[in-house]
């Protein structure tokens, strides 16, 4: 026998869930796994979910946020901001039951390597409607009335970082596609976000220690993408990023990539 390698197997675990939590239990009632909930039933279910305790829902973390990414690959645009924005304060929440200054949560980093797919019966994938969504609630009006929300987004931009990279990762993997051109959409979805973060960072509505994680985190996201965009994209983005910094001029902490 050669003992050669016939094929790969992957296997995910996946499970009915049954919360005795009212408002928990409304939320997955919401989750569009068959057929299309209207929007207001989403809403409504996102709504629900922020009623509960942080330390109930703290066991269904995992399927929250798959559900909550799901949302936003199926979702309307107020769908899509209204999922983001209930998962940065469930993140925000969960977080800050820990006794844990790392900064990235293992629990977090762990979601990211081990649980986060694609959604497998969408043909969106998460990457490029979280990416446009997260453009969206750092540019809406709304940011100005809850400011926690968009410094929590800015506070996890690493996780939703790590979960684009990923998500690009598995659909390059899917279709093939390592090292060829990534959409220009895509590129200039990348180079508006990175705007928005150069706006935070100039406008000194950060401390010094979160500037440096958020710059930190984008340094690593484009770093990600040299494996699966061609250089000339990636070079687009970095040369974005640089005249941007150049522009703004009153940028006080080391954020070269």
């Amino acid at each position: 026998a050669t003992h050669s390698a016939l094929f790969r197997l992957s296997v995910v675990v996946a499970s009915s869930v049954y919360p005795t939590n009212f408002y928990l239990a409304s939320f997955f009632t919401f989750y569009p796994t068959t057929g299309h909930l209207s929007d207001a039933a989403m809403i409504r279910g996102i709504g629900d979910l922020l009623q509960t305790d942080s330390i109930v829902a703290a066991p269904f973390l995992y399927h929250i946020l798959n559900q909550l990414f799901r949302s936003i690959c199926v979702g309307s645009e107020t769908v899509r901001i209204e999922a983001q924005r209930a998962m940065t304060s469930v993140l925000s929440r969960f977080t800050a039951q820990l006794d844990d200054e790392s900064e990235r949560n293992d629990i977090l980093l762990s979601y990211v390597q081990n649980i986060f797919r694609n959604p497998p019966d969408i043909d969106v994938p998460v990457f490029s409607r979280l990416l446009k969504t997260w453009i969206l609630c750092l540019k809406n009006r709304k940011a100005e009335v809850f400011p926690h929300i968009v410094e929590g987004m800015l506070e996890f931009s690493w996780f939703f970082l790590d979960v684009m990279s990923k998500s690009i990762f598995l659909f390059c993997l899917e279709k093939g596609t390592f090292g060829r051109s990534l959409t220009s959409e895509f590129v200039d979805d990348v180079k508006a976000l990175t705007n928005r973060f150069l706006t935070f960072l100039a406008d000194g509505s950060l401390g010094v220690l979160a500037r440096g994680k958020l710059n930190r985190s984008l340094a690593l996201f484009v770093h990600d993408l040299y494996s699966v965009a061609t250089i000339d994209q990636v070079s687009e983005i970095v040369e974005a990023y640089f005249s941007e910094t150049a522009e703004k001029g009153n940028l006080f902490v080391d954020y070269r990539l």
